[in-house]
């Protein structure tokens, strides 16, 4: 019986790098000036992934030269790939597909914000240094390895049990995918999972959480170190900033409980003075680009201090932009920019942690849960998407307050 032909698979170096690579060769359909077929060729990072270039579009020749049938190609394909373990490309280039199938709206759905993708992405180069050291693809390695290496990085302390299972769940994403996508046969994380915390991991991640919040003495050292840095930076370009920009984005922060994309990209058109409210419709990213909120649910309207508006007022006041915190050209400012010049200089000042800016949402969240706001309009305030997901975030906070009081309810 004859052989089957599979194409030609051949190991090169790249003169440049040094690094080996591999190049799928085959016939394709098309006849050359010298009667023969002409050759296709294609750059692959691994030896699997270079046969499996090869061998289908070797059966794309023969479909398209009529000497077999498409049914028949794809059934030896589909053949092909289980004995490789099902996937037909490495696990780097399927994720970087789906990537950019959430970018352009996969399946109908809107397309995922740039700060959304971007975390999915870490969670794919997380997986990807773990293939390269196994091949590239799934040929050497299951589900249940990811999920027990996953597992091994919480025991190290590396990260809690919820990032954790958050990261298996991205990679089980990518592998429905890849089976939707017909780029796999089988979805090698079906059946696995990881499980949210143990009690004790509970215990250590609403620590973590609580020391996520500025205290209310740390926000007032923090007010008065905005106050001297006004006329103790050490240039008068830093003092002019912490003067115009830094001090009344500050007190925005602090009275607003906005993400802190969402204040960067507060617009003039969003301030209404009259009724001191603020408006919240735009965000920017990391990238500096300005797009709607996270999700509809951000899109607020926020109630603040007649002091507040009135740093807001001021801060307009410095310039003509759109943007209330603008850079010179009129673009919001950078994020490095905030980082370095404004919030470190501000928690070494005040002699406070450094909580990230996200710490006074958690901050307005936790004083707004102490004096009581009903739950459903700290939601709405903050723009979560539902009461049960405010509950959950900030459900140490609500364990901390009193024990309700016994009601007589048949007086």
């Amino acid at each position: 019986m004859a052989r089957e032909p599979t194409g030609q698979v051949t190991q090169k170096t790249d003169k440049k790098t040094g690094k080996a690579y591999w190049v799928a060769r085959w016939k394709t359909a098309e006849v050359g000036a010298d009667g023969k077929r002409k050759v296709g060729q294609q750059k692959c990072k691994t030896k699997t992934e270079a046969r499996r270039v090869a061998y289908a579009n070797t059966l794309q020749a023969q479909t398209e030269m009529a000497t077999i049938s498409t049914e028949t190609a794809q059934e030896r394909l589909e053949e092909y790939r289980d004995r490789t373990h099902g996937w037909a490309e490495p696990f780097g280039d399927i994720a970087a597909q789906y990537e950019r199938a959430l970018a352009a709206g996969y399946n109908g759905a809107a397309p995922l914000k740039a700060s959304t993708l971007n975390g999915y992405m870490k969670h794919h180069r997380f997986f990807q240094t773990i293939f390269e050291t196994k091949g590239g693809n799934w040929t050497s390695i299951a589900g249940k390895d990811m999920r027990d290496a996953l597992l091994i990085a919480v025991d190290k302390k590396k990260f809690v049990r919820k990032t954790a299972k958050a990261k298996f769940d991205q990679l089980s994403r990518v592998c429905r995918y890849a089976v939707a996508e017909g780029l796999a046969s089988y979805d090698p994380t079906a059946g696995l999972e990881i499980k949210l915390a143990t009690a004790e991991e509970k215990v250590r991640a609403k620590a973590i959480k609580r020391e996520a919040a500025y205290r209310p003495d740390e926000i007032k050292a923090m007010l008065a170190a905005a106050d001297s840095l006004t006329t103790e930076a050490p240039d008068m370009r830093a003092r002019r900033s912490w003067v115009n920009v830094y001090r009344p984005l500050l007190h925005v922060l602090i009275q607003t409980g906005c993400r802190y994309g969402e204040v960067r990209a507060l617009r003039r058109c969003d301030i209404d003075a009259a009724k001191n409210s603020i408006h919240i419709e735009t965000a920017a990213d990391y990238k500096n680009d300005i797009d709607t909120p996270k999700s509809a649910n951000a899109v607020r309207t926020i109630k603040v201090t007649p002091e507040c508006m009135e740093y807001i007022k001021f801060a307009l006041s410095r310039h003509n932009h759109s943007l209330v915190f603008a850079s010179r050209d009129g673009n919001p400012r950078s994020d490095n920019v905030f980082r370095k010049h404004m919030l470190a200089p501000l928690v070494k000042k005040a002699g406070v942690p450094h909580r990230g800016f996200h710490g006074f949402r958690h901050h307005f969240a936790s004083a707004h849960i102490a004096a009581g706001t009903q739950v459903l309009k700290l939601s709405k305030m903050l723009g979560h998407h539902a009461p049960s997901f405010t509950m959950d975030v900030y459900a140490h906070f609500f364990e901390e307050l009193e024990d309700a009081p016994v009601l007589d309810l048949t007086a």
